[in-house]
């Protein structure tokens, strides 16, 4: 997980929708996860060609399935993130 690279990647790429399924397995992969998810999901961190800060939301769809070991920490830490 390297942050700066994740949002050089978003300035270029400029995402308006993250698909994710089966993403969450072992619990020590839930905050890098959340951590990447929140770079990707923050429109203050995509700047417009002129170094301008371009304001546009992003949409996540995440298709979560019913159990799997980590799923109840990511769901905490992912309610965190949405609810700050």
């Amino acid at each position: 997980y390297n942050a700066e690279e994740l949002r050089d990647s978003k300035r270029m790429i400029n995402p308006n929708l993250i698909i994710a399924s089966a993403v969450v397995y072992y619990k020590e992969d839930v905050i890098p996860l959340i951590q990447t998810l929140e770079i990707l999901l923050d429109p203050e961190s995509t700047a417009g060609t002129s170094g301008d800060v371009v304001e546009e939301p992003v949409e996540a769809l995440l298709f979560l399935p019913e159990f799997r070991e980590a799923m109840p920490f990511f769901r905490e830490k992912l309610e965190e993130l949405v609810n700050t």
